[in-house]
């Protein structure tokens, strides 16, 4: 009987999986991050990024975010923002988002490779476009975890280091909006990095995506190319 039962558990789940709807596709993602050092202990964190999908085929979204942070050392730091997104489909600018958040990042050196977890709490609340897109108003809470480390690969030209950057970040969803994606996605992350100067680095990262939907037992997996330009402004010395 226990083997019967065993039997019946794995067979559904397997049938289930099997009628997963999996969406692949990829994007192109180019993004622009701003620090700003106001003082010992706070700073100013912005960023602005353009999506793009289908091989910059169709622009998908559109993001602004800053935060304001606090650094208990050289090591930890807090940030609480807000951020604003624009999703579009078919066409059209059919969804907005408006996103506080909560974050807490604590690095490490070990060696010359420095270690990252970023803790981080989004309050999204989604507002639609337009009356025809048929998506109505939703909130829902997302929590995100993040290791990245930073690993030092040598200098070209004998001025700007290199470093590759590793991470993987996954993300959770609560409210009662949530109906099939608790499970929010999980991204893999992986590529060079060159220093320019002492203020301004660029970045080229390979992020693997694989998603849940909130609708109908669907899944996604993406590959994203994500261009990173980095610039840091000290106002105090």
């Amino acid at each position: 009987m226990k083997f019967y039962t065993l039997f019946v558990f794995l067979f559904l789940n397997t049938s289930a999986f099997c009628q997963r709807e999996t969406v692949r596709g990829n994007q192109q993602w180019i993004q622009y991050y701003n620090s700003i050092k106001i003082s010992d202990k706070f700073g100013v964190y912005s960023d602005v990024g353009v999506r793009w999908k289908d091989t910059f085929n169709e622009l998908s979204q559109t993001l602004l975010r800053t935060g304001v942070g606090y650094n208990f050392n050289k090591d930890v730091r807090v940030i609480s923002g807000f951020a604003f997104l624009t999703l579009r489909r078919d066409g059209d600018w059919d969804r907005f988002e408006y996103r506080p958040y909560q974050e807490v990042s604590v690095s490490k050196l070990l060696g010359k490779v420095k270690a990252q977890h970023r803790f981080r709490i989004e309050e999204r609340f989604f507002r639609s476009g337009t009356e025809e897109s048929g998506i109505r108003n939703s909130f829902n809470y997302r929590f995100r975890y993040r290791f990245y480390v930073f690993i030092p690969i040598g200098t070209l030209a004998d001025k700007h280091p290199l470093f590759l950057n590793v991470g993987d970040e996954i993300l959770f969803n609560a409210g009662k909006d949530v109906a099939k994606n608790i499970f929010d996605s999980n991204r893999l992350l992986i590529g060079p990095a060159m220093q320019l100067n002492s203020g301004l680095s660029v970045s080229l990262t390979y992020n693997y995506t694989y998603a849940r939907k909130n609708q109908g037992d669907t899944e996604s997996t993406a590959h994203i190319i994500w261009l990173g330009f980095k610039h840091k402004l000290n106002l105090v010395d």
